[in-house]
């Protein structure tokens, strides 16, 4: 499982990665305010990518699927299970 160090203590990490209709972004956003985030529009699709703490998954699933319509197969939701995740920036 894909787990960081902050003091001392392992922090299980969950991988969130969205495909969705750009018109989504300023939704995406504020759902993913405070994370450690990446956006990009890769062939019309807004793709998004996101590392939380596994006890965080649910709300942030309820919350992400609240925005993306998916009924359009180029739109969805995929969680991976890192095996390890090395990045400053998730030590802030």
């Amino acid at each position: 499982m894909g787990a960081y160090l902050v003091a001392d203590q392992v922090i299980r990490l969950k991988q969130i990665v969205v495909r969705t209709d750009p018109k989504d972004k300023k939704k995406l956003e504020a759902v993913l305010e405070g994370t450690n985030h990446y956006m990009s529009k890769e062939d019309g699709v807004l793709k998004a990518s996101v590392f939380i703490p596994d006890d965080k998954l649910d709300k942030m699933l309820d919350d992400i699927i609240a925005i993306v319509d998916l009924r359009y197969k180029e739109r969805m939701i995929e969680v991976y299970s890192p095996d390890f995740v090395i990045s400053s920036s998730l030590k802030r």
